[in-house]
């Protein structure tokens, strides 16, 4: 068993982070080209040089910081490289305004989705206010074309709208990760109390009197009454065997498949195997004893239609009458094959759901060329009682 390293989860978020943003530093490109066209002008060596130390920076940052945190504090050298992030972005602005509007995405990126969630709102407003800023120089300078202008606005305002929707996923896909581990924990943790419960209930009065009896046996044989204590040894015998007959059942109890997980067991299952599942109806029975063996009905089915069928597609079925377990794999043309195969666990199955019903299992029917399917039907008694 591989053993989980959080120290290389955290790299590699961080590194899949970097990949998705490097892309979108290909629009810098045409400024660097218009910056080199425009050398040895003053200004286009101050642009060519902050803009460089902008996007090291901006890759340091996704190195750094963690996408969409959990966390709500930051460190001092994260902090440091968002305070350098704007100033390089201002000095950029001052001294080519159009490419300081179009640096404003990449500011936005990193802020949005690497801030911690106390301080979005805060950062998000400091944004806003720079970015106008930073548009308004951009519209007072005169060699900056209003299409310009207003398409940097345009594109300003589509990220931030885009890039916070996919803060707000990243954190709801989060937290519900979080929900369903605890889910699962609490899940365990109830089942072993219950446990517990059962147990204490099942054997505490049985496992006390059992060592009163030992006791009364021990002084029963001291005093010379072997006929007594014979006794009490035989009850001591009986009152086993009963808490033995007990915890089986208790652990028998807790044996029982649940046809919810079973359903959900069966689509992780059959989608892994490239199967399409299609459930149909509501999980119901009567009793643990049938829940159980409608479990294990759909459990084996569902494995031989991964094992056996070839299908792309298997229907599960469920209904007050029963259940069934369809496919559109090899079917009537492997039958043979099909019944050997699964022989001895549809007998299995059949004695299992006996005294609730019939299994059947055979060609599909409906007219379809190819197909399988295995059916349960719930007796009469069985129907009469759920009416």
């Amino acid at each position: 068993m591989g053993v989980d390293n959080p120290q290389r989860n955290i790299v590699k978020e961080r590194a899949m982070g970097l990949s998705f943003a490097v892309p979108y530093l290909l629009f810098l490109i045409p400024g660097y080209v218009t910056g080199v066209g425009d050398l040895p002008h003053v200004n286009a060596v101050w642009y060519l040089i902050l803009e460089t130390i902008f996007v090291v920076m901006y890759l340091l940052s996704w190195l750094m910081n963690d996408v969409a945190p959990l966390r709500n504090t930051m460190s001092v050298p994260q902090s440091l490289i968002y305070a350098l992030l704007f100033v390089l972005a201002a000095g950029i602005s001052l001294v080519s305004p159009s490419a300081g509007m179009y640096n404003l995405p990449y500011l936005e990126a990193v802020i949005i989705l690497q801030i911690p969630w106390l301080r979005f709102y805060y950062a998000l407003g400091f944004l806003t206010l720079f970015a106008v800023g930073i548009l308004a120089n951009g519209h007072l300078d005169p060699h900056t074309s209003r299409d310009d202008l207003v398409f940097a606005i345009l594109i300003f305002l589509t990220s931030m709208v885009a890039i916070v929707l996919v803060r707000r996923a990243i954190n709801q896909g989060r937290q519900s990760e979080i929900a369903a581990v605890q889910s699962k924990a609490l899940a365990v943790e109830e089942e072993r109390n219950r446990l517990a419960s059962d147990l204490h209930d099942v054997l505490g009065q049985t496992l006390t009197a059992i060592n009163t009896m030992a006791q009364l046996s021990e002084k029963l044989l001291v005093s010379g009454r072997i006929n007594d204590a014979r006794e009490t040894m035989d009850s001591i015998a009986t009152l086993s065997r009963d808490a033995l007959t007990q915890t089986r059942a208790v652990v028998k109890s807790r044996q029982n498949l649940s046809i919810a997980e079973e359903l959900i067991k069966a689509r992780q299952l059959l989608n892994a195997a490239g199967v399409q599942c299609h459930i149909v109806g509501e999980p119901s029975a009567s009793s643990e004893d049938l829940e159980d063996a409608i479990g294990h009905i759909v459990k084996e089915a569902t494995a031989n239609v991964v094992h056996h069928s070839s299908a792309h597609n298997c229907w599960i079925v469920l209904d007050e009458i029963g259940v069934s377990v369809s496919d559109d794999g090899r079917g009537p043309f492997d039958i043979a094959d099909r019944a050997t195969s699964q022989g001895t666990g549809l007998r299995a199955l059949r004695e299992r759901v006996e005294p609730w019903g019939t299994l059947s299992a055979g060609p599909q029917e409906g007219g379809r060329a190819r197909g399988w399917t295995v059916r349960f039907r719930l007796n009469s008694r069985e129907l009469d009682r759920i009416q």
